[in-house]
């Protein structure tokens, strides 16, 4: 296969691992294995080196690349295999990011003021059809009052993405939650849904 190159974990791989669901197992309350794929990109990246499932430089020999691919069939995956075979998407850049070195590059910290306010004030998950003035969760205003609105009413824990309604009631991989207006993809708006989750886990600051 021709490899992806210049792979960058954040955007190329950790957005990966939330579209195939990998992350319905190896979440932050219950990591099969050990293996957490859910977090911060330093927590994602920390324990994908220290469950050794990653042999830098050669990825046909790193099980994170052969446990989840179709192609390697005798390599046991207590889950479904997510990766088709070896021209998959997934595969290209996993295995090119192992290739290169399985390098990581720190994104830095969220900010509710530069990445998650203009998430919805230029109502770029289409939040606000329901959630402007008309009482409840309002979406509208400046950073102060929507840190207000998050976390000083409680539907944001600090640390807690899977246990902040503001998660469980906007994206699809929390089905058990029901939200009136509907839930948005994670495979479709993983950016999205990574900046709310990681600010989360990074203790939701203003």
């Amino acid at each position: 296969p021709v490899l992806k190159t210049n792979v960058n974990f954040f955007e190329n791989v950790m957005s990966r691992f939330a579209r195939r669901g990998c992350i319905g197992c190896h979440d932050a309350q219950n990591p099969d294995g050990g293996l957490q794929l859910e977090g911060t990109p330093q927590q994602v990246y920390d324990s994908i080196i220290a469950n050794g499932v990653v042999d830098t430089g050669d990825y046909r020999a790193s099980t994170i690349y052969t446990k989840p691919n179709a192609y390697f069939a005798d390599v046991n995956h207590g889950g479904p295999k997510q990766i088709a075979n070896e021209e998959d998407d997934f595969a290209l850049y996993l295995g090119g990011w192992i290739y290169e070195g399985a390098l990581f590059v720190d994104p830095g910290p969220m900010s509710l003021q530069t990445n998650l306010y203009p998430l919805f004030s230029n109502n770029s998950l289409g939040c606000q059809g329901c959630h402007g003035n008309d009482g409840g969760l309002t979406l509208y205003g400046d950073a102060a009052g929507l840190y207000t609105e998050l976390v000083t009413d409680g539907r944001v824990v600090a640390n807690q993405p899977y246990n902040s309604s503001l998660v469980q009631k906007a994206f699809d991989n929390y089905p058990d939650v029901n939200h009136n207006g509907g839930k948005k993809a994670v495979y479709d708006y993983y950016k999205e849904y990574n900046m709310i989750s990681t600010w989360i886990f990074e203790g939701a600051q203003d």
